[in-house]
This record gives structure tokens, C-alpha cells and sequence, in this order.
């Protein structure tokens, strides 16, 4: 935690000692990305989520706001979902650098990004929590990135944030499977913990990548089941349809 407070704040005040956060070239002050160091090249590439969305889950679309694919097809169980940008370009390097290199102030930095999202919607969230990691694969990387950017998120909005939810199975990671068996792959193997009252609250789901939303679904799914009255996601990232 020392280590991700102070990597956080050397590239907030000592940018020229980091360059820009993705390729370390010379950059400048970008605002709309939580004032991050980000070189003209990288910066071209880093899209927010604008225009064309779902109406479900926020993904950005082509035309007009209607139901991406995905959503018009399932069933699905959370109430609505948002992303901060789109899963292309730059972004891809972030994700894999918070993910698999151990830079975790990337979390602290874009969940500034995630909260712009969230003020901007009209969800009266009561608890924030986040999609769980199965403990091995936890101690393995040695954090869980949606846990971090809950807790940036978190704290931002002044909001609890809880250990709500945790892994029961060691499934196979979704991004190895097609769209379908995301859905089947996920079922069952998140809980609720039970020692924690959600009845009757609205509770936000923090992820790092909404690809299908099933892992968000399978969140939601167990939450209503267990009292939540809505549940909303809230992600880094979005696949394009």
C-alpha cells in the first residue's frame, strides 16, 4: 500500500521523472484522464465513452442509443452499468500493466476517471463493492485490481466500500471463453457474504473490463438474491460492440 501511495503521488508531482503512463515518452497534463502524463502518440489512441451507448450497460454503440447485442439477447440482472473508456488502444497497455506488471497506482489514477462516471449518474448508491477474485489466483498477483479501483472509487464518493462478494470456484479465466460459456463459466461461483446486511440498499459493482457482463450479472444475481434492492456496475473499461 506504501508503494502504490507513493508511486501515485512521484507521478502526479514528478512527472518528468515517469513521461507519459503508458509508453514513458515525454507527455503532457491530460484533465479529462485525472490529470495523468500521457504522450500525443498514446493520447490518440485513449478513447472515453461517449456519443451512441446501451441502454443496459453503457457499452459504447455505432449510431443511436438502443440495446447493444449482448444485452437485447440475456436476461440480464443489474439494473444499469457504465464505463469510463473503451477497451482499445492505450488502454489495452494500462489494463496489462495494472493486471500482470504490478502497477497498481494505475488504479488510484484512473479511479478518478471512474468517479467523474459515476457523479454523473443518478444511481443513490448505499455500498460500493467489487467483482472478487478466487484467493489462490489473489495470492498469486498479490492484489485484485477491482478492488483497488473500488476503494479509489470508494473514497472519492465517500462511500463504504465492502467485502461483499467473494470467489467460491476456481473458474476458468473468462477471457479464454466465447461469449456463451462466460455466462455458464461464472454461475454459481460467487456468494454473498452473509455477516454483511444489504436489505433493501443499492448496491455498485466495481470491475476492471466489461466484455459480456457476466461477471457483473452473476453479481447482481446473487446481491438481489440475497435482499440488495438495485445493483449498478460500474467498470475501467468496455468492449466496443
Amino acid at each position: 500500500m506504501i508503494y502504490l501511495i507513493s508511486e501515485f503521488f512521484k507521478r502526479i508531482f514528478y512527472p518528468d521523472d515517469f513521461g507519459c503512463i503508458v509508453c514513458s515518452k515525454r507527455g503532457v497534463h491530460r484533465a479529462e484522464h485525472s490529470n495523468a502524463v500521457i504522450c500525443d502518440e498514446c493520447y490518440k489512441t485513449i478513447k472515453l465513452v461517449s456519443g451512441a451507448v446501451c441502454i443496459k450497460c453503457s457499452r459504447q454503440l455505432g449510431i443511436s442509443d438502443s440495446y447493444c447485442e449482448n444485452c437485447a439477447k440475456h436476461e440480464l440482472e443489474f439494473d444499469n452499468a457504465a464505463s469510463a473508456y473503451c477497451y482499445e488502444g492505450a488502454m489495452r497497455e494500462l489494463i496489462h500493466k495494472l493486471k500482470y506488471s504490478g502497477e497498481q497506482w494505475i488504479a488510484e489514477l484512473m479511479s478518478g476517471v471512474m468517479y467523474d462516471v459515476l457523479i454523473k449518474k443518478d444511481w443513490n448508491v448505499d455500498v460500493i463493492a467489487y467483482v472478487p477474485m478466487y484467493r489462490s489466483k489473489q495470492r498469486a498477483r498479490g492484489y485484485n485490481q477491482a478492488e483497488l479501483l473500488a476503494k479509489g472509487v470508494a473514497k472519492k464518493n465517500n462511500t463504504e466500500c465492502s467485502d461483499l462478494l467473494k470467489r467460491i470456484k476456481n473458474t476458468t479465466p473468462q477471457s479464454k471463453l466465447d461469449k456463451e460459456e462466460r455466462m455458464s463459466n461464472i454461475k454459481g461461483a460467487i456468494e454473498v457474504n452473509k455477516d454483511i446486511d444489504i436489505n433493501g440498499k443499492n448496491i455498485l459493482v466495481i470491475d476492471d473490463i466489461l466484455t459480456t457482463g457476466s461477471s457483473l450479472n452473476e453479481c447482481a444475481r446473487v446481491l438481489k438474491a440475497s435482499g440488495a434492492n438495485k445493483v449498478f456496475g460500474l467498470c475501467l473499461c468496455s468492449v466496443k460492440e
